[in-house]
């Protein structure tokens, strides 16, 4: 049961990777309450469900600025970041770098800084 929660909410979190997690609706969808949720879901992958989609989001955007021509702003829409400011802060905080020398320098930041955390562990 609980392995099909965390694998349910892994499939609404990379479905909606262009937007904000909505943790609130997902746990009524799923029949848990917020907490319980979040709790459970940090327990089975070690981070929150926030922190896993920030870090889909992150990868998202690394991967945009390597293989595409589109402005840090048009990729921050893309990314569900409320703004360019925003993912340049985020990206910053977590990577050390701001996305517009990780665009230019792709190999100075590993991706498998920020990736995604695998749902590796046996229920």
């Amino acid at each position: 049961m609980k392995s099909s929660v965390i694998n349910d909410l892994l499939k609404l979190l990379e479905a909606n990777i262009h937007s904000t997690a909505n943790i609130s609706k997902y746990s009524r969808d799923l029949g848990y309450t917020p907490e319980a949720l979040i709790r459970l879901f940090k327990k089975v992958i070690g981070v929150s469900p926030g922190h896993y989609h920030r870090n889909l989001r992150l990868t998202s955007a690394c991967e945009l600025l390597t293989n595409s021509h589109s402005s840090i702003k048009e990729i921050a829409q893309l990314c569900g970041f409320e703004s360019q400011n925003y993912l340049s802060r985020i990206f910053k905080q977590v990577l050390g770098v701001t996305p517009g020398h990780y665009r230019d320098n792709p190999n100075l930041v590993l991706l498998e800084s920020i990736a995604k955390v695998h749902y590796t562990r046996n229920l």
